[in-house]
């Protein structure tokens, strides 16, 4: 069961990072996204990573899931739609 033991993350790719950002999900589906892409041992499908979601309380094991992989990544939630968008109203 999610949750118990230990998840071996690993960071996201460039791709995987931009196929988040260029998306426009809501904060469940990206955290569906992110886990799903980063989680190696054990892995999880987006469908079980939004049943875990279910039973999970809301600052619990996922949120901090959510966070070492958007730290190992390089990345702060928020930050790259908002640069990108203000790339595009730049180039408009």
């Amino acid at each position: 069961m999610p949750g118990l033991g230990v998840t071996k993350l690993r960071p996201l790719s460039r791709a995987q990072a931009m196929t988040v950002y260029n998306r426009d999900l809501d904060a469940a589906e990206m955290e569906q996204v992110i886990i799903s892409y980063a989680a190696v041992e054990p892995t999880f499908t987006r469908k079980e990573v939004a049943r875990w979601q279910e039973v999970s309380t809301a600052g619990g094991v996922l949120l901090k899931l959510v966070n070492t992989i958007m730290e190992i990544s390089g990345m702060e939630i928020g930050a790259g739609k908002a640069a990108y968008n203000r790339f595009r109203g730049a180039a408009g």
